[in-house]
């Protein structure tokens, strides 16, 4: 069954749930997993692929569009199309993927921003309510 973690950040600007993708998808990396990127949109594609490229001074994280090009270790997409993708799901959306269920490990993040934290908490009993492992990480410091 899919385990579903949530990370929970100090911080109130929705900007710093990029900074934590990065720290994730770098983790993930590292340890071998494919990432699959759930956005809500193309602008926030965008803007999560400017923050992934831009990650760290001497690195980036590589990275593409589902559905565009060649597959990549690290894919971002927005819909219904995950791709070949069964590891770990990045849920970034609004939400939740009709398709989250196919993924080993769903990963959902919140800042304190009170709209983002309402989402959070819906997408908290969904989870709850159909039996999923839930898994709740607080992070104690700024992603700035």
């Amino acid at each position: 069954m899919t385990l579903v973690q949530f990370y929970t950040m100090v911080d109130e600007d929705p900007e710093s749930r990029w900074r934590l993708a990065g720290k994730l998808i770098e983790r993930a990396n590292h340890l071998g997993h494919t990432t699959f990127i759930q956005v809500k949109d193309a602008q926030d594609a965008d803007s999560l692929s400017r923050a992934l490229w831009g990650f760290k001074p001497e690195s980036f994280l590589a990275h593409g569009f589902i559905g565009k090009g060649a597959p990549e270790r690290v894919q971002i997409g927005w819909g219904t199309d995950h791709g070949d993708h069964h590891d770990v799901l990045l849920q970034l959306s609004d939400s939740i993927p009709e398709f989250f269920s196919r993924f080993n490990k769903v990963i959902e993040m919140t800042c304190q921003h009170p709209e983002l934290l309402n989402t959070s908490r819906m997408h908290y009993r969904y989870y709850q309510d159909r039996g999923y492992k839930i898994k709740h990480i607080p992070l104690k410091t700024s992603m700035s």
